[in-house]
């Protein structure tokens, strides 16, 4: 019996590599602390985002302490929080598909934090240059780090 026979010998057997072929390409110690620092950080926020949706009057009064000018309902705050945590999702999404070296999730994370970051500036006018800085340096590390995965 050769190498390849006795790999798949037993119906019910099969080893790490079988099972989980990213483990045969390991990804650097830098690349998966900064994984983990935006799963739990963009967990966090998709966490508070989806408590948002179960307190809109909460939510409410906290939009309409920031934009004055106009009037937010308990309906238009419920959109507001429903559709950032589609995006924030998205880009959750794609930081699990990125741990599983798929290159598919870069894209998913990108577009949502450029969704993300488009809102803030443009619709939010919140020039936040740490944080946004921050997220584009994370989506140029990860860019660099696509070419590994599958």
């Amino acid at each position: 019996m050769d190498d390849k026979d006795r790999a798949i010998t037993e119906p019910g057997e099969a080893n790490d590599e079988q099972l989980n072929p990213a483990l045969t390409k390991k990804r650097s110690l830098g690349l998966s602390i900064l994984l983990i620092f935006s799963l739990v950080y963009n967990g966090l926020i998709l966490l508070f985002v989806i408590l948002g949706l179960f307190f809109p009057g909460i939510l409410q009064e906290i939009l309409q302490t920031y934009y004055k000018q106009f009037y937010i309902s308990k309906s238009l705050s419920f959109l507001i929080v429903f559709i950032a945590a589609i995006i924030l999702g998205g880009s959750f999404y794609g930081l699990v598909l990125l741990w599983r070296s798929k290159k598919k999730g870069y894209y998913y994370f990108v577009v949502s934090q450029a969704i993300i970051l488009n809102v803030l500036v443009l619709v939010l006018h919140s020039y936040d240059w740490i944080n946004i800085g921050i997220v584009l340096t994370i989506i140029v590390i990860f860019g660099f780090s696509i070419r590994k995965m599958r």
